[in-house]
């Protein structure tokens, strides 16, 4: 008997959403606000500055050799992972792999940092598109102990049509606010997160949460379908959400509400079911797999390919007559492993 042969090419399948184009992008970032008697900040704007440019220079060093390791000062969280899974990739594809490019510089809308009173600290910088791009893109920077370096834990895109929420700045710089409060917001970070993930699980389980229609969900879902609909005759795809509650950031907004940051992972498992079926994973996939720039692989059983982004959500504030959380920002989901 004839096998049924099923080649699955899925490079960055998943990699989706208005994020990925270079064209145009009708994203709003948040009109600059005069920051009155701000004494206590971690440190100044200025000096902040500076360090962004410590940031990049050494990413950029690590750029040149591909060494996740020269990373570890400078970059830190689910910037780490994604960074290093791309040295990886580089590596292997040389000219045919390119590395994210980030912008290097800050817009008019600046920079904000929380307060010196304790550990972890965050820093949030809206950046200029990279040359060549209409996307606008917010970093996300951390100094986790008084031993660490500011490192860089995210950069994200603002989604297509959404408005990035101005942050609150008082006299001590940016308000964080735990991952697990609900103080005066709609929603707790934590809640929120695990909402969105639930969401994306079941396309219609949000915890009891309201979330506005994004492109990235609905791209993701389609996704998936598309991958299910190739491998039909011979087995079997599943799409798993989940999150890292230890990689989650929250700063207040201007209007009582939060800024929400988190990493978001999920696994696709391919499953072969049919006696006579064969399931090939082949371009991104393949290469992660094998090491070889031609490389894919032939699906036994189940085969898992992680992926792994981070997303930024606004939560209105408790008295908001309006509730819908809505997706602000999110990076490209990045493939960190196939085995």
């Amino acid at each position: 008997m004839h096998k049924k042969s099923t080649a699955v090419a899925l490079a960055l399948a998943f990699a989706g959403s208005s994020l990925a184009a270079c064209g145009g992008n009708d994203a709003k970032l948040p009109k600059p606000k005069a920051a009155t008697g701000v004494a206590y900040p971690a440190m100044s704007t200025e000096r902040f500055g500076k360090v962004q440019k410590k940031v990049f220079t050494a990413i950029s060093q690590a750029d040149g050799s591909l060494n996740a390791d020269a990373l570890t000062a400078r970059v830190t969280g689910p910037m780490k992972t994604i960074r290093s899974a791309q040295y990886k990739l580089k590596g292997i594809l040389n000219d045919g792999y390119t590395l994210t490019e980030l912008s290097t510089l800050t817009s008019r809308q600046g920079i904000a940092v929380s307060g010196d009173g304790s550990f972890p600290r965050l820093g949030f910088s809206v950046m200029e598109p990279v040359k060549g791009t209409t996307l606008p893109s917010f970093d996300v920077f951390l100094q986790s102990t008084a031993r660490n370096n500011w490192a860089l834990w995210g950069s994200l895109y603002v989604e297509a049509g959404a408005t990035l929420p101005s942050v609150k700045v008082g006299k001590s710089g940016l308000e964080l606010i735990g991952a697990e409060s609900n103080e005066g917001l709609a929603a707790g970070p934590a809640q929120t997160v695990a909402a969105y993930v639930q969401l994306n699980n079941t396309r219609s389980d949000a915890k009891g949460l309201t979330f506005a229609n994004d492109k990235l969900r609905t791209q993701l879902a389609a996704a998936h379908d598309e991958n299910a609909k190739s491998v039909s005759a011979s087995g079997t795809v599943s799409t798993v959400f989940g999150s890292n509650p230890k990689e989650i950031y929250s700063v207040r907004t201007e209007d009582g509400g939060a800024l929400v940051v988190s990493e978001m992972g999920y696994n696709i498992q391919h499953s072969l079911t049919q006696p006579n079926g064969k399931i090939t994973l082949t371009g991104i996939q393949g290469v992660m797999a094998t090491g070889n720039a031609s490389g894919s692989v032939n699906v036994t059983g189940t085969t898992t390919s992680s992926y792994t982004m981070l997303v930024a959500f606004h939560v209105p504030p408790a008295n908001a007559k309006d509730k819908t959380i809505r997706l602000v920002g999110s990076s490209i989901p990045q493939l960190t492993s196939v085995g």
